[in-house]
């Protein structure tokens, strides 16, 4: 028996000690403001957490006051989750009036103090003052510091964007295993099928790392911005958190370059051909030191002498014309097949290089071909006449 009650006041002396420590760790504070006198008190604040601020008003003005409200203003680092507008009403002098407020820390801030402001107005005039709230920043708090890209203008119709933002933990402790994945807008899409996901084992506190992504730009965007989202998942002391952060890609003007035609549509087996292809710059930028080159591969159908055409600087609207000289290869077959273009341009001296794919039929030299054609012909008409000669010499017997 003895035992139980032991245990009993031992919960019971925990249960205060808990209490009294809340107490010590409670800020208090009090704000003047002529007429009256705010006292508020809060206990510890953590990021994106919610908290409760008690807040006593009392009128020190000798008089009876009326009508009186008081109102809170969130702003961006506090939400205020209960009710703005408290209607006191009136306060005799010296009279007291209390009440909890509950509002929820940002998860963005990296300051220590943070102001909340408020008003109080009676009949005769309006007051302002505000909250210094301290901030508990004993956690990881991930931000970005600053984004770069490779090209570093972003513009449509591009195969690859390498995208490097720089995380940076403000907080007091290590954030670990950090997956970030970018939610990309309409008209962007990854690369490959995880370039848009990238892992960090850790961020120390004020410590910065990158995190790196491969993107593409669908054709025909309009230049403006587009606006994404960074989402976060880490540990904290073994604990899981997430975030999400909004991230910009603006996208710039550019040149853009559409192949006209492409002239012959057919090669011929054995013989060398001139391939010819017209370039118009379809955008709202000069593309400057302009140049188209044949990307050969070991497996393609042809040998070039010179793959590559320098065509200077193409304005808005002008075009461009590239010519080749083309071999078909001896093990080349008639069939259908594609050649693959690199286009690069200077755009306000950075370079930029899109990819396009022409397709030509490969047919025999048409002497071969006229040839074929005439021993067939010969051949079916001497079948044809043996065969009608025999039928009429067996009619005779």
């Amino acid at each position: 028996m003895s035992k139980k009650i032991s245990f009993f006041k031992l919960l019971i002396f925990c249960f205060i000690l808990f209490n009294y420590l809340n107490l010590i760790c409670a800020v208090e504070r009090t704000v003047d403001l002529e007429n009256y006198r705010v006292e508020y008190t809060y206990s510890k604040v953590n990021l994106g957490e919610e908290f409760n601020l008690k807040v006593k008003i009392t009128n020190e003005e000798n008089s009876k006051n009326e009508k009186i409200v008081f109102k809170i203003e969130d702003n961006s680092e506090f939400k205020v989750l209960t009710e703005k507008t408290w209607e006191i009403g009136s306060m005799n002098y010296k009279e007291s009036i209390t009440n909890n407020i509950k509002i929820q820390a940002s998860k963005k801030t990296n300051l220590e103090v943070e102001n909340l402001q408020f008003i109080i107005k009676d009949t005769k005039r309006e007051y302002s003052g505000e909250f210094r709230i301290n901030i508990n920043l004993n956690d990881a708090n991930l931000i970005i510091k600053n984004i770069s890209s490779e090209p570093k203008k972003i513009i449509s119709d591009q195969d690859s964007i390498r995208i490097v933002i720089n995380l940076e933990n403000t907080g007091e402790e290590k954030a670990e295993q950090i997956s970030a994945k970018l939610i990309l807008p309409e008209g962007f899409s990854r690369k490959n099928s995880y370039s848009d996901v990238f892992s960090i084992s850790e961020i120390k506190p004020r410590n910065s790392k990158e995190a790196i992504f491969f993107i593409a730009s669908e054709e025909n965007l309009i230049p403006k911005n587009y606006p994404g989202t960074l989402l976060l998942d880490y540990e904290v002391n073994r604990k899981k958190q997430t975030s999400s952060l909004a991230i910009d890609f603006p996208l710039d003007s550019s040149p853009k370059f559409n192949i006209i035609y492409v002239t012959p549509s057919k090669f011929y087996l054995g013989k060398e051909n001139t391939l010819k292809i017209l370039l118009q710059n379809t955008g709202n930028k000069k593309g400057e030191a302009t140049s188209i080159r044949i990307i050969e591969k070991p497996n393609d159908f042809f040998e070039v002498e010179n793959n590559k055409v320098e065509l200077g600087t193409i304005s808005p609207f002008e075009t461009g014309t590239a010519t080749f000289s083309l071999s078909t290869k001896k093990e080349t077959k008639v069939g259908q097949y594609s050649i693959e273009l690199e286009i690069k341009t200077l755009l306000d001296g950075e370079e930029i290089t899109y990819y396009k794919t022409v397709s030509v039929a490969v047919v025999e030299k048409e002497g071969e071909f006229f040839i074929s054609l005439v021993l067939f012909l010969t051949l079916s008409i001497l079948i044809t006449g043996y065969v009608l000669l025999k039928k009429y010499l067996l009619r005779k017997q």
